[in-house]
């Protein structure tokens, strides 16, 4: 079935197997409500991308007052100044930031920044990751249809938070290799060790280090999950958290590594991080308002406090019915899953709870991205739902077995 007004995959009805509302009409707080007005709980916020909740207020008076003063210029607004400077201010003063829409841009253009600076090939990544719509990750994937051969040969999997895989990995083809480009963590910090190789090696090697923070950054931690692991990249992009929904993600780079690649622009040899839209004021107003917001009312605390509580909940109620085998909770306080130890939930199990949940006016994919205006009564309506639903599941379970 083709989602014919759809251009988002994993928004597409297939992810929810059809028990999803069909069209959104508004949303609010943590709340959508679909053409019937029907009233869901959302524990997906936009992919993780809507941070302190549907029409924040704050940030939406915000941005339409700058977007009547006009959206994009023949030169910088001043807007995009300021937000540099705030997160110079958080990040580091030595730091160059470039805007864009949406990461996968910045993911394309990335590696070939690096190829050029680095005159080397080859690009490294992690198995077991999602990197963005660009040919070069998609070259190691099973749906790697349309990609050319020559990207597949330029492209490496390692294993993530794998030392030896990462050690292999740069005797083989430390010498060839441009970047290498990853989140600093999903679920948990690796051993303090893999970071050293990492950081280690990259350096032996000349080669550049990108972290992919579109998740992670503003979210796990203030300002970047970065801090928590000692390893500082060549380049980090961010997205998502940053502008509360409104389409914005960021690069970020030393002063150096700019000034060598204005010099390469200059030159003609290289065309970097130029894009039409990419100083466009609706994204950066949002991202000044919502960042404020995150500092002054400590939305990360308060977000990572919440995401534990809701994880202890859900490994009491598992454990409560004897499910550890069936169900398993994977991820970091603010962005986690329900999952089985095989890594998946399969279709059949799937289709079940999602079922449940639409049922009860709770949009669910097994994905929890808690946001600021999820509360503990949201959290414990979920809890006290997935109680049940365990207790059910375990009485059909118990009685498949008798009868097997």
């Amino acid at each position: 079935m083709i989602d014919e007004y759809n251009s988002t995959k994993a928004k597409s009805l297939d992810t929810y197997f059809g028990y999803a509302p069909n069209k959104i009409i508004r949303g609010k707080g943590i709340k959508l409500y679909d053409e019937k007005d029907n009233e869901f709980i959302d524990y997906g916020m936009a992919l993780g991308s809507v941070f302190l909740g549907y029409a924040y207020d704050e940030v939406d008076k915000f941005v339409i007052t700058q977007i009547r003063k006009g959206v994009n210029f023949s030169r910088p607004s001043f807007l995009e100044e300021k937000l540099s400077k705030i997160l110079q201010k958080d990040i580091g003063l030595d730091k160059i930031i470039r805007f864009a829409k949406s990461s996968s841009i910045l993911l394309n253009i990335i590696p070939r920044v690096c190829r050029y600076l680095s005159g080397k090939e080859l690009i490294a990544y992690p198995k077991d990751c999602f990197l963005g719509n660009c040919d070069w990750y998609f070259a190691q994937t099973f749906n790697s249809g349309g990609i050319l051969s020559d990207i597949k040969n330029k492209t490496i999997n390692f294993e993530k938070g794998n030392c030896d895989s990462l050690l292999n990995l740069f005797s083989k083809y430390g010498e060839r290799l441009s970047c290498i480009i990853m989140e600093p963590y999903r679920e948990e910090v690796y051993n303090p060790e893999f970071y050293q190789i990492l950081t280690q090696k990259c350096i032996e090697n000349s080669v550049f280090l990108v972290f992919d923070e579109t998740i992670t950054g503003f979210r796990y931690d203030y300002p970047l999950a970065q801090k928590k692991v000692n390893c500082e990249p060549d380049f980090t992009i961010i997205g998502k958290a940053i502008s509360n929904g409104y389409a914005l993600s960021a690069v970020i780079a030393s002063k150096n590594i700019f000034n060598k690649i204005d010099k390469a622009y200059k030159d003609n040899k290289l065309f970097d991080f130029s894009i039409t839209h990419a100083g466009e004021i609706v994204g950066i107003s949002a991202a000044i308002k919502t960042i404020g917001i995150i500092k002054e009312k400590q939305v990360i605390n308060y977000v990572n406090n919440l995401g534990k509580y809701f994880i202890l909940r859900l490994n009491e109620i598992i454990k409560k019915y004897n499910l550890n085998t069936k169900f398993i909770i994977r991820g970091h306080p603010t962005y986690f899953q329900l999952t089985s130890p095989k890594g998946y939930l399969d279709n059949t199990k799937k289709i079940d709870i999602l079922r449940f949940y639409y049922e009860n006016n709770i949009l669910f994919r097994g994905f929890f991205s808690i946001c600021y205006q999820h509360n503990k009564p949201d959290v414990d309506k979920f809890l006290d739902l997935f109680d049940h639903y365990c207790l059910a599941y375990q009485k059909k379970f118990i009685l498949v077995q008798k009868l097997n």
